[in-house]
């Protein structure tokens, strides 16, 4: 989303890796298009690294909080269950719940993913 000075990115991969210099292309996108003002959120299965950028730079990324590692089973999950709570349409409750659930279902992390077994 481009917000005039300022961009979010949304990477999602629930499944699929990288292609070749996938996020670092949009590193270098963002860069140019916002002069450093953006935020790209990688958003997988267990908020593993982005293995289309080096370890230096996804450091560096990370540490300036313009590279966001979520987990589904994290902080997508723990902001819809806040907005549930607050929520008073009963249809738009129905469907977070079911979001929800559906991470839940779908992204379950199991004791031995946890562990690396």
């Amino acid at each position: 989303m481009d917000f005039g000075e300022f961009a979010l990115a949304i990477e999602n991969k629930p499944w699929a890796g990288d292609q070749k210099d996938q996020i670092s292309d949009y590193v270098a996108h963002l860069e140019r298009q916002f002069a450093g003002k953006f935020v790209i959120v990688y958003l997988t299965r267990d908020g593993a690294r982005p293995t289309s950028l080096d370890s230096p730079r996804c450091d560096r990324l990370s540490n300036e909080k313009k590279l966001l590692r979520w987990a589904y089973q994290g902080d997508p999950r723990s902001w819809l269950k806040q907005c549930y709570k607050e929520c008073e349409a009963e249809p738009i409750r129905i469907f977070l719940r079911n979001f929800i659930q559906y991470i839940d279902d779908t992204f379950r992390v199991t004791k031995e993913e946890e562990n690396g077994d």
